[in-house]
């Protein structure tokens, strides 16, 4: 069983308000990789893939259901589609290792334009194909594997807009 325990807001942590964004530390079984294993490397599949893991929780904690993981059509792929009321979110996982919990690393950082244009094509049509759905949100989760029983994730809401 994987405990989850929500650290606040940065809202909370710095002097000033950003209520679209959230940390969470995950502790339990649910990492499952020994980074300082050697023997155990992996790749970097595996290594996204347990960053999904940890947003796909993170969405779960917070009453967001999680619709798709890894949807693709012919233009490309997005993590996780997820559901926040009337509202899908396209969640972009970007996940890295570290050693330390309050280091510098800050995979949202890759979310870059050519991304971020990509993800709004995608969700164009992914509404093609579920026209229920008029409202999206770009959401970007930063995850760092800090060791084999500890993550972090920072949860950006609404991280990028439609640029048309």
């Amino acid at each position: 069983m994987v405990e989850a325990r929500i650290i606040g807001t940065l809202a909370e942590i710095l002097p000033t308000s950003h209520s679209w964004m959230k940390d969470m530390e995950v502790i339990g079984e649910g990492i499952g990789i020994d980074l300082m294993n050697p023997e155990k490397r992996c790749n970097s599949r595996q290594i996204g893939d347990k960053g999904e893991d940890v947003a796909a929780l993170f969405l779960e904690r917070m009453g967001i259901e999680v619709l798709e993981r890894n949807w693709r059509c012919s233009f490309g792929e997005v993590d996780i589609i997820a559901r926040d009321g009337e509202t899908i979110i396209l969640l972009e996982v970007k996940t890295r290792i570290t050693t330390k919990r309050n280091d510098e690393i800050a995979p949202e950082l890759a979310v870059g334009s050519r991304k971020r244009a990509k993800y709004q094509k995608l969700a164009l049509i992914y509404l093609a194909k579920a026209p229920q759905y008029d409202s999206v949100r770009f959401d970007v989760a930063a995850v760092k594997l800090i060791d084999k029983d500890t993550a972090r994730i920072r949860y950006l809401a609404g991280a990028f807009e439609w640029d048309y």
